[in-house]
C-alpha cells in the first residue's frame, strides 16, 4: 500500500470517527431523562462510546501526523512504510513511535513499543531478526522501506 492510499483510508477513518462522535452527543442529548435505571445504563453506555471513540480519533490522528510528516530514510523510524515477512507472511505495515498500534480500515500499524516494532525500530532493507513473543519466536525479515 502507498502512502497517498495511507493518507486517504486513515483520513476517512477520521471523518468516520468524528460522524460517529456527533451521533453519539446526539444520542447523550436525547438520552438525557428522568433519572432511571434505563436511563442511567444507557447514559452510561454512550459515555464508554464517546470515550472509545474519542481516543480512536486521536490514535488516527496521531498516526496520520507520523505518516504525514516522515522524513525518508532507510531505516524503519516513526512513519515508516514497511512490507515485511513475518514467518514468511508479507503485509505492508505503518510503524510508529508511540503505542498506536492496531488496523485503522485496512491499514495495518505496528507500534516501535511491541516486540515486531521494537525489534525492527531503525533497522534497514534485507535486515532479518528473530523476535520472541508470547506465542513463541517468530522471524521477520524487512522487504522494503519507505
Amino acid at each position: 500500500m502507498d502512502r497517498k492510499t495511507i493518507v486517504q483510508t486513515i483520513s476517512i477513518e477520521i471523518e468516520r470517527t468524528r460522524k460517529r462522535l456527533l451521533e453519539l452527543a446526539r444520542d447523550k442529548r436525547d438520552g438525557e431523562g428522568p433519572k432511571t435505571s434505563w436511563h442511567d445504563t444507557t447514559h452510561l453506555d454512550v459515555e464508554r462510546a464517546i470515550e472509545d471513540a474519542e481516543r480512536h480519533l486521536a490514535r488516527c490522528l496521531r498516526v496520520l501526523a507520523s505518516v504525514r510528516n516522515h522524513e525518508s530514510s532507510m531505516v524503519i523510524n516513526d512513519g515508516s512504510l514497511a512490507n515485511l515477512s513475518i514467518d514468511g507472511e508479507k503485509r505492508d505495515y505503518v510503524i510508529v513511535e508511540r503505542e498506536d498500534g492496531g488496523a485503522i480500515g485496512n491499514v495495518l500499524v505496528l507500534s516501535s513499543q511491541s516486540p515486531i516494532g521494537g525489534a525492527i525500530w531503525s533497522k534497514s532493507r534485507g535486515k532479518q531478526v528473530a523476535v520472541r513473543t508470547l506465542s513463541g519466536l517468530i522471524r521477520v525479515k524487512i522487504l522494503e522501506v519507505s
